[in-house]
């Protein structure tokens, strides 16, 4: 298992995450490789997890689903951090050797123990310098001769051992994805993970999922950190460069009573005591996710619990897309909302983004090209803004608010629904069934006119938008102002397809101005 390489391993991720079939074309989109290349990964796989009883399954004609006999055996997969393969590989082998010591590492004692040249070596270090010290958290890799370590920032460590092990969680397996070399070992998680439900659900305070993981694997990281001797004070709490996130860090020393319990409840477990700056770090990043999972759309409320410099970023941002795309999402509050919570725990950097293995993302830009690319332009704007590095899966986050909104605000321009004159020269029956099929089909969308017979085509409303008739007379369109698109009265799929292109047409009309 040691041999399976990053894109092999995330090849079984998002397979074990869909729940389902995905397509080698799903697939190979996701990993931006071919669907050659995919199949050869497969193969790959299959011959070396034979022997675990792990195994992709071919569906003819739809695709790959995952068959796992022992789900632990998938989890310890996932647990062989060791690897060299890859590029990604190497640079989170690199960052976690750095993480984990203090002392200096020679280049060339590393060179030989990652099976890599000097240039590559040296290339890897400066993707990481991209990754951890050109961005958030801005930890600076030392350097001094021939050899390289983390500057002393404990609260940044920490930070980059819980994203890690949070990203690399797996939310399908009972244990979740634990790593044999993990600092503080699989029995300190569950007995933190009881501590933190047992009060939360006292308190009434709601996680999900994720931010639930999140906070017991931080709590967790700053156990073992504490235990071998490394604290978190006050000053370090306060230390960040100048960045956006300065006032954001500074206004918050407040001890949360949640967080209180709970580390005075572990401090007696284990013996040990814990200096006020760890009650302070954990408590932000207790109420920075608490404020994330909130179920209030309140944009007074979010206002006053956010700082300004959030509201600057998303008004900005907000009008970028207008300017850029023509769509106005000025006006939706809920979308202020949104992005301004998650803008928040950007620039904060106290928590990590939630990221997901599913493949939605690739679903929803296939059905939604335009806002796709603005979902792009919003990540490139964001990365910038908040001074951190964001993927794919910023996009993949950012993209179902935005077809919320683009709905919410047609909705709000095409009021109670684009204006269409029904013309049928049939008998009262056929034309009262194709009415009820048009209003069960279309009657989110269109306000129906009608139905008017052929002789009387003059009493159509002249504010009518689109013409639906059973007439097909030639030069009988020309009499019209407006489009209009000839259909049957038992609404074939051929005609619901040409009604929905002229939807989409509309759409455009109401949205782009």
């Amino acid at each position: 298992m040691m041999n399976l390489s990053s894109r092999e391993k995330k090849i079984l991720s998002l397979l074990n995450s869909t729940h389902g079939i995905v397509t080698g074309k799903e697939l190979s989109t996701k990993l931006s490789v071919s669907e050659r290349t995919i199949r050869s990964d497969i193969s790959d796989i299959n011959s070396l997890l034979e022997p675990f009883e792990i195994k992709i399954d071919a569906v003819h004609r739809k695709g790959y689903r995952l068959s796992v006999k022992d789900r632990v055996a998938l989890v310890g997969i996932f647990s062989q951090e060791q690897s060299y393969i890859t590029k990604e590989d190497r640079i989170s082998t690199l960052l976690l050797k750095l993480l984990r010591s203090d002392g200096w590492f020679d280049l060339g004692n590393l060179e030989d123990e990652m099976f890599v040249s000097s240039t590559t070596l040296e290339k890897d270090i400066k993707a990481l310098k991209r990754q951890i010290s050109e961005q958030h958290p801005h930890i600076q890799i030392l350097r001094k001769d021939n050899k390289i370590r983390l500057e002393d920032d404990e609260r940044k460590k920490r930070d980059l051992l819980t994203r890690f092990y949070a990203k690399n969680w797996d939310y399908d397996s009972k244990d979740g994805i634990v790593f044999k070399e993990m600092e503080f070992g699989n029995s300190l998680l569950v007995e933190v993970q009881q501590l933190v439900k047992q009060r939360l659900n006292e308190s009434g305070v709601h996680l999900d999922d994720f931010a639930f993981i999140y906070l017991t694997i931080a709590i967790s990281v700053m156990f073992f950190r504490v235990k071998s001797g490394y604290t978190v004070n006050t000053d370090l709490l306060n230390s960040s460069k100048d960045s956006p996130a300065d006032d954001i860090i500074s206004d918050d020393y407040k001890i949360d009573e949640d967080i209180r319990c709970i580390l005075d409840q572990l401090a007696d477990i284990g013996d040990t005591t814990f200096d006020i700056g760890e009650y302070i770090y954990i408590s932000q990043i207790k109420n920075q996710l608490e404020f994330l999972c909130l179920k209030t759309y309140s944009k007074n409320y979010v206002l006053t619990n956010t700082n300004v410099v959030c509201h600057m970023i998303v008004n900005d941002l907000l009008q970028n897309i207008f300017d850029e795309f023509g769509m106005d999402f000025t006006e939706d509050d809920k979308l202020f909302i949104d992005l301004t919570r998650h803008v928040q725990a950007l620039i904060s950097g106290i928590v990590a983004p939630h990221t997901q293995n599913h493949l939605f993302g690739y679903e929803l830009r296939k059905k939604h090209a335009i806002l796709a690319d603005i979902a792009s332009f919003m990540r490139k704007k964001l990365s910038k803004k908040c001074e951190i590095e964001l993927g794919i899966e910023e996009e993949d986050y950012l993209l179902p608010f935005l077809v919320l909104s683009e709905e919410a605000l047609y909705r709000r321009r095409r009021g109670q629904g684009i204006q269409v004159a029904v013309i049928s020269h049939y008998n009262e029956s056929i034309t009262h069934y194709l009415m009820e099929t048009l209003k069960q089909k279309y009657g989110g969308y269109f306000k129906f006119y009608g139905p008017y017979a052929q002789y009387n085509k003059e009493l159509i409303e002249s504010d009518v938008k689109f013409i639906l008739t059973t007439v097909k007379i030639d030069g009988f369109s020309d009499l019209f102002h407006v489009p209009s698109l000839v259909i049957s009265p038992l609404l074939t799929e051929i005609d619901e397809g040409n009604i929905n292109r002229y939807l989409e047409d509309f759409k455009k009309e109401y949205l782009i101005k």
